[in-house]
């Protein structure tokens, strides 16, 4: 009979540490798993306007649009004929760059949304490629600039020329969409699940 009560109290020891093994299995999950939801949102960046700053800071040459213009000029200059009369037709090749001044971007953050203000693209540089400059139908006369006053003038003239002949407004359009497509997709898993406006 004793034996019979050993078996029934060893048999509830049994169950009753399995139950409170149950128990404890079942505590460590619920706090490993909020000890690993704690530890993942210290992971988490705050989201502030230095923040989304730092992830912009070096996207300036991304956001610049190229533009490369083939340009023609005819040229005359010079009031007494064969004398001092210099003309030329000359053939060139520039590149103008269009681009956002990161700097002046402006930032709002708030519990829904981050809002970033892009500038007005402007154009940023002209500059013709002196290699490719072609001179045509050249014209010398007895008393002429220098050389290297003519080159520096007709390179002068070759910029000024493609300022004009381009479209500054598309280009700048251009650099502006570019830059909004980028910070869309530099920000948008860096924002915490907000709204991403840009403007």
């Amino acid at each position: 009979m004793s034996k019979e009560k050993k078996k029934e109290w060893t048999g509830f020891q049994i169950k009753f540490i399995m139950l409170c093994m149950m128990l404890l299995l079942l505590a460590a999950g619920i706090l490993g798993f909020h000890i690993s939801n704690t530890l993942h949102e210290k992971k988490q960046p705050e989201i502030t306007t230095a923040y989304i700053s730092g992830k912009i800071d070096n996207i300036s040459e991304l956001t610049t649009t190229q533009l490369d213009y083939n340009g023609l000029i005819v040229l005359t200059d010079g009031d007494i004929p064969f004398l001092t009369q210099k003309g030329f037709s000359m053939r060139y090749t520039a590149t103008i760059r269009a681009g956002i001044d990161i700097s002046k971007m402006k930032i709002h953050i708030t519990e829904e949304k981050v809002t970033v203000s892009i500038p007005d693209a402007q154009i940023q540089s002209v500059n013709v490629n002196s290699d490719s400059v072609v001179f045509y139908d050249e014209k010398h006369a007895l008393f002429n600039w220098t050389d290297k006053e003519d080159i520096v003038n007709a390179l002068s003239l070759a910029k000024e020329d493609a300022t004009n002949g381009i479209d500054a407004d598309e280009l700048t359009q251009k650099a502006k969409e570019q830059t909004k497509t980028i910070l869309k997709s530099i920000l948008a898993d860096s924002i915490g699940g907000r709204e991403l406006v840009l403007k």
